[in-house]
């Protein structure tokens, strides 16, 4: 394959202080000023999502647990790093953090010039609002009319914002998210978007006004991850799954999500709650969220064309979510608190059978 510049140079055989000058200017500091003529990057018979999310080097957590999951499931994933940080920020201290705001803008002028056209774009940790501004422009430019928004609006938990977060901040989120086909918030985040007094004990009133203001804001689907079964949420008059295979028995106490598909119709699905603080959960979850959703459909066909399709890949991630918390709670490896231990569930796949349910078929 031969490489040419935009003014005729073969550049197939050249070392860098080779080139003419004209040639080593896109590899400096600047921006690509012109691109090479290449082969089309588009036709590769794979899904292909982008991911923006900070990149933890140790411990698991947003890109270090969707990339090597999304791969897994056969889909090419292409991280977008809105932040590299030494360590994530749960049980460690004096952790390093680079923001990468000018940096995402590079690597968006490059891609441009790539014509990369990806199946989805799922956004996550933002540093700052700007980065959230970046990540409606960049939505504008690359998705097509098929590209699938995933949008987890990591911003609070346990009733307020996160440390360094504010009004401005959460605004901007509601804005991205009401161009969203498919949201995860936790309780915090949902009550937060929907303007709602919050309460770490809903009850079924409360998360369907919460369903409709978000789908009001414009959220076609929406997942609230994280909730705690309740007497008051058993009553929830919708569909009740599960995780697991169909003959999963009911747990004493369990946790799952509160979901509402594009027509409207609410669902949750339920797994064993386990009384440990576990890091990278809600990652995993949209993960395999997302490699479900991708696999509904092949290359050039919308994900998430039917809703059951919705409620299928909700049900496989919280099947994989829940395989990955039991593998990191065994009591086998004390060592490995700072994240789930997902690499050996991967091994495994991502299905179950499906149980009785109309809107797992």
């Amino acid at each position: 394959m031969h490489f040419i510049c935009g003014a005729g140079h073969n550049l197939s055989r050249r070392g860098f202080n080779e080139m003419p000058d004209c040639c080593q200017k896109p590899y400096q500091a600047d921006a690509f000023t012109h691109r090479n003529i290449q082969q089309p990057v588009n036709a590769t018979g794979l899904r292909r999502a982008v991911l923006l999310n900070d990149l933890s080097c140790f411990g698991k957590c947003s890109l270090t647990v969707g990339l090597p999951i999304l791969s897994a499931a056969g889909v090419e994933a292409l991280p977008l790093p809105t932040a590299v940080l030494s360590t994530h920020t749960g049980g460690f201290s004096g952790y390093t953090c680079m923001e990468m705001t000018q940096e995402l803008e590079r690597i968006a002028a490059h891609w441009q010039t790539l014509a990369l056209q990806p199946d989805a774009i799922a956004t996550g940790y933002f540093c700052s609002a700007a980065q959230i501004d970046f990540s409606s422009a960049f939505v504008k430019r690359f998705a097509g009319g098929d590209t699938l928004l995933l949008v987890d609006p990591v911003m609070a938990d346990g009733g307020a914002l996160y440390a360094g977060f504010d009004g401005v901040f959460a605004q901007k989120m509601s804005t991205l998210c009401a161009g969203a086909d498919v949201i995860t918030p936790n309780l915090t985040e949902a009550l937060l978007l929907a303007r709602l007094p919050y309460t770490d004990a809903p009850d079924a009133a409360l998360v369907q006004e919460c369903f409709v203001r978000l789908q009001k804001l414009g959220a076609k689907r929406v997942i609230i991850t994280g909730v705690q079964k309740t007497p008051a949420l058993e009553t929830m008059p919708c569909e009740h799954i599960r995780a697991g295979r169909a003959d999963t028995a009911e747990c004493e106490c369990e946790i799952g999500c509160l979901c509402t598909d594009a027509d409207g119709r609410c669902f949750a699905v339920w797994h064993p709650y386990v009384h440990t603080a576990l890091h990278g959960c809600g990652d995993v979850f949209s993960a395999a969220f997302l490699a479900a959703a991708l696999a509904e459909a092949p290359q050039g066909v919308r994900s998430l064309a039917d809703e059951n399709a919705f409620c299928r890949a909700v049900h496989t991630a919280a099947c994989f979510t829940s395989r990955c918390v039991q593998a990191t709670v065994s009591g086998e490896y004390p060592g490995h608190w700072y994240g789930l231990r997902f690499e050996p569930c991967l091994a495994q796949g991502f299905r179950y059978g499906v149980q009785e349910c109309s809107l797992l078929k």
